[in-house]
């Protein structure tokens, strides 16, 4: 192999910011490594070196930080296993309410008739449309939870 400059010369290696042959006389001579002496050569063989001193100090700050994600996500998976709990629990209470709440509402609207007092009527239509709503709520949070848990499962599964 030859000198990318001079062709008549041997190479004593290859500038590791542009790859090419470089002789004896075209290497940096105050560059960690070799590099072209040209100056943007040098200059990229230094910051190469720099990033890789760099890195080699922090290493050790990496390993723990490493560690640390790790016992991060194993907490995280106990956290969302407890939530996935706590979820099912909350769309079961949301629907049950939303069911009592309609009940009781349709009751006061039967009282209401049955009394003939119109206001009470109109409040406990008001409640029979809030509980009403809200097993709605509750069944639609029901079918995306078990849709998420299944996608979830099938995602472990893979």
């Amino acid at each position: 192999m030859h000198c990318f400059e001079h062709r008549d010369r041997p190479a004593v290696g290859v500038c590791r910011a542009c790859g090419k042959a470089v002789c004896a006389d075209c290497v940096a001579a105050d560059c960690p490594g070799i590099a072209c002496a040209s100056g943007t050569c040098a200059e990229r063989v230094r910051g190469i070196d720099r990033m890789l001193d760099l890195n080699l100090r922090l290493m050790p700050r990496t390993e723990r930080l490493a560690a640390s994600a790790e016992r991060m996500s194993s907490t995280t998976a106990r956290i969302q296993a407890t939530m996935s709990g706590a979820g099912r629990a909350v769309y079961l209470l949301n629907y049950v309410i939303g069911l009592a709440t309609f009940v009781g509402g349709a009751v006061v609207v039967w009282k209401g008739i049955a009394w003939e007092i119109p206001l009470i009527a109109m409040l406990g239509g008001l409640l029979a449309l809030i509980g009403a709503a809200l097993t709605i709520v509750g069944a639609r949070a029901g079918r995306a939870y078990r849709a998420a848990e299944s996608t979830h499962s099938e995602g472990a599964d893979a």
